[in-house]
């Protein structure tokens, strides 16, 4: 069992390998739920094809989490069925929700600690840390 959750780095994509349903997802710049949803479901469905099943492990920020079969990974089907049907659906989803995750919020929790009044963006709340000297390792476990 390969241990990835969500990859966000599936190395160099190709255009031509992305199918034309992710594209449509992608074309506005923004990912609903829905066209998440979607994505992911043909990713697991692509892998189900060839003999594979993803091992679900649940959801975090709103994204799911899951281990994929070594033999997967090892074949090349993973990348494939990757790449064509979530990889860019996947990270764009994923970068609009950061400044929702867990890490995030703790990062708030430890500026509120010291009284300073945390922003939105992960960013900026990493950048507010550093010049109030806290080490963003002491605020998330």
């Amino acid at each position: 069992m390969a241990a990835c959750a969500s990859p966000l780095d599936g190395g160099p994509s190709e255009p031509s390998s992305v199918s034309d349903t992710q594209s449509s997802a992608l074309a506005d710049g923004v990912i609903s739920a829905d066209e998440y949803e979607e994505a992911f479901s043909r990713y697991r469905s692509c892998l189900e094809g060839a003999g594979y099943a993803l091992v679900m492990q649940g959801t975090e920020n709103q994204s799911y989490q899951f281990g994929i079969p070594a033999e997967a990974v090892e074949s090349g089907v993973d990348a494939r069925c990757y790449e064509r049907e979530f990889r860019q659906v996947d990270i764009l989803w994923q970068l609009s929700h950061q400044d929702t995750s867990e890490a995030t919020e703790a990062m708030r929790e430890c500026l509120r600690a010291v009284g300073i009044e945390p922003e939105r963006d992960t960013e900026t709340v990493a950048r507010q840390l550093a010049e109030a000297g806290i080490s963003i390792e002491n605020c998330v476990p």
